[in-house]
């Protein structure tokens, strides 16, 4: 059975280094930008959300995410700077199960991978 992950963020470049190292054969990956995060939009099914927090607009759509009764318990990661110490603390205050530093690479793309497989 294919997972699904929902990925948020306005810029490209962590979904491409994402898609390079995840096994796509198992997952079923939905891309939303942060400005067009619309409730209605989220799969139903979705196993986790990765998301961007370091731009204003990615840490609201983690706020609107948590605050809304048919997405509060969904299993977030939050993106972070990897030398914002501030980002990761808000993201995690704000309810992400957990944050990865950006840029990610293989061994951050294994750890979704294997939460993905536990959970």
């Amino acid at each position: 059975m294919k997972r699904t992950v929902l990925f948020i963020d306005a810029d490209p470049t962590a979904l491409e280094t994402f898609r390079k190292w995840a096994d796509e054969s198992v997952l079923n990956i939905v891309t939303l930008h942060p400005d067009a995060l619309e409730m209605k939009l989220v799969p139903a099914k979705t196993d986790v959300v990765i998301i961007n927090v370091t731009t204003p607009e990615g840490l609201e759509s983690l706020q609107l995410l948590k605050g809304n009764a048919a997405t509060r318990n969904l299993h977030i990661i939050a993106l972070v700077n990897g030398d914002s110490l501030y980002a990761g603390d808000s993201s995690l205050d704000t309810g992400a199960d957990g944050a990865l530093s950006l840029p990610l690479d293989e061994k951050s793309v294994g750890k979704i991978m294997t939460f993905l497989h536990s959970n």
